[in-house]
């Protein structure tokens, strides 16, 4: 697990409580008594940089008030720990009132009278096309609609007593309408490491005619909220008005949704500039990650395989650090480093030079990570083996890198990098 910009519990306590005290002031303004229109509303639950807050649980205060639950996390005594809190949000204002300490949401049991049939074991290798399962109830089966396309993330174990429900999330049912959060196929570049998907739906169901609507889900823009990928949007109904919160999003989605629009419009999102901020925080660390793996994979064939490094000395064997791109983790649980599950969901500007630059970022990165290095350090136990089975030729192409003599090369001698490290 990566804790990047994560700091103590008691700094991430004081930073939170004493920096978001931003008053609702529901009184005067004409606000109150106005609904909040349906759609979705970005809200800035944290202004302290590096704390990683994200909705948990949502209930109705008012026409314009919600009480959230958030969660956040932090590092004490070398161990990753999970805190929760309290606030009251006014999502079309963005304010949120004083953080409070709280306990974890209490489960619920599902309010949905149908779930995934148990008959339906999906295989962890079911990665790539669509699939189609069936919801059961105690009196009846009904077939989900062919046209939703449905996935499974490749996971390690896979889920057994909820089939894919790391990527399909029964989240409540009102009456005949039964609501659903679903991850997409996956990004628009290479295949990361077990099939990276992210939320990107909700379908409201009506289990009794078939009749189905689709909402698409806001991209996440909050550094280190990438937990969403295992943590199902909180939902909760209302009168007329179903709640959605996922991360830093809060949903108002009609009770009816025949009555809806084709899109849901997005109400209050993250301003333009905030916005490119962070899409520039994402090109610069993914530039640094891509220095580290492409640093790391030629220090390692040069030392460890080759064992003579044209640029300099090499580590003994027994203090060689391997790369991020050389986790077992990745491999074993597809824990890669966060900034790349946020990059991947990040929302950069449409047709813009920095989304071609984090699309060409990923794609490299993704290359990385899929080295045949990665792969035959694990499975090749010698540097002999790791020779022959390579022909004592560097297997792959590295970004700064050139292959020279059985070697990896800097392309510019006084650049950056240095083939004598790996991180």
């Amino acid at each position: 697990m990566h804790t990047h910009h994560l700091v103590g519990a008691r700094q991430i306590l004081a930073s939170v409580l004493g920096g978001l005290i931003l008053g609702i002031g529901t009184s005067g303004s004409g606000l109150a008594a106005i609904p909040l229109a349906n759609g979705w509303y970005h809200v800035n639950l944290s202004k302290s940089a590096g704390v990683t807050v994200m909705l948990r649980s949502i209930r109705v205060k008012s026409p314009t008030l919600l009480t959230v639950t958030a969660s956040y996390r932090y590092v004490e005594k070398n161990s990753l720990h999970t805190a929760f809190i309290t606030a009251t949000v006014n999502p079309r204002t963005n304010q949120v009132s004083r953080w409070t300490p709280t306990t974890a949401p209490t489960p619920k049991p599902p309010s949905a009278v149908f779930q995934w049939s148990p008959k339906d074991r999906w295989s962890a290798l079911t990665t790539l096309g669509p699939t189609v399962i069936q919801l059961r109830s105690v009196r009846k089966t009904i077939r989900f609609p062919a046209k939703i396309p449905m996935y499974q993330t490749k996971l390690n174990p896979p889920s057994s007593k909820a089939p894919a429900a790391y990527d399909n999330a029964i989240l409540g049912q009102d009456g005949s309408w039964l609501y659903m959060a679903m991850k997409g196929p996956g990004i628009t570049v290479p295949t990361l490491t077990w099939h990276f998907r992210y939320w990107n739906r909700i379908v409201a169901l009506n289990i009794h005619t078939g009749t189905y609507h689709i909402y698409k889900l806001p991209r996440m823009s909050s550094m280190n909220l990438v937990n969403t990928w295992n943590v199902p949007p909180a939902f909760t109904a209302g009168r007329s008005t179903v709640y959605i919160g996922l991360g830093n999003w809060i949903g108002l989605l009609p009770v009816h949704p025949a009555a809806s629009l084709a899109e849901t419009p997005i109400r209050h999102g993250l301003p333009i500039q905030a916005l490119n901020a962070r899409t520039n925080t994402v090109l610069a660390g993914l530039t640094r990650l891509q220095n580290q793996a492409a640093t790391g994979l030629a220090t390692y064939w040069n030392c460890q395989v080759m064992q003579k490094n044209p640029l300099g000395s090499c580590p003994p064997p027994e203090k060689f650090v391997l790369p991020w791109v050389m986790q077992p983790i990745i491999f074993n649980h597809g824990d890669q480093p966060e900034l790349i599950d946020w990059a991947v969901d990040m929302p950069p500007t449409p047709d813009s030079k920095s989304a071609q630059a984090l699309a060409t970022r990923l794609r490299t990165l993704i290359r990385l990570e899929h080295s045949p290095i990665n792969t035959a350090w694990i499975a090749l136990n010698s540097a002999k083996a790791m020779q022959k089975a390579f022909h004592d030729t560097p297997p792959t192409a590295l970004p700064g890198y050139h292959r020279k003599n059985g070697l990896y090369w800097l392309k510019d001698p006084h650049g950056p990098r240095s083939a004598s490290r790996s991180r």
